[in-house]
């Protein structure tokens, strides 16, 4: 398998691509059911959470309700 020999950077690097990329094809805004719908397995649950508070902290994001 391909994703035991990836370092723990690399996973999470690619788990940020990959949420980064379904939010692109969502311009008019997507909600997080959704978002973590379309997530491979290795992207959901608390490890998503982070990485989506990360990307709102850093501005690239922005969370509604």
């Amino acid at each position: 398998m391909l994703q035991s020999k990836l370092s723990l950077n690399t996973i999470i690097l690619l788990v940020y691509i990959e949420i980064i990329k379904i939010i692109a094809k969502n311009r008019e805004g997507i909600g997080q059911e959704t978002l973590f719908n379309r997530l491979s397995r290795t992207a959901k649950g608390k490890t998503c959470l982070k990485r989506l508070k990360a990307l709102e902290d850093a501005g690239f994001i922005s969370s509604f309700t």
